[in-house]
């Protein structure tokens, strides 16, 4: 059932992700630098996982002009990174 549940998230996210790159991007020459996904927890975790294949994928199909750079911001018990 939770895997069922992580599936779902992660393929919500990715659609969002890939069916909003396309029409918000190529609008505008946003963004003129590379992208931050920050990961609110430290790396090596789950978060930091999903991050990282996230922007791998992303990167392979060139779905976005500039590449993404993950960061992790740990601590605050996510706090930190979520703010």
């Amino acid at each position: 059932m939770k895997k069922i549940c992580q599936l779902s998230v992660m393929l919500l996210v990715v659609l969002l992700v890939a069916g909003g790159a396309g029409s918000v991007f190529a609008a505008s020459g946003f963004p003129e630098k590379p992208i931050t996904v920050v990961v609110a927890y430290s790396a090596g975790g789950g978060s930091d996982i999903f991050a990282r294949t996230m922007t791998a994928a992303v990167e392979k199909d060139k779905l976005l002009p500039k590449p993404l750079v993950v960061e992790n911001k740990p601590g605050g018990s996510g706090g930190i990174g979520y703010g």
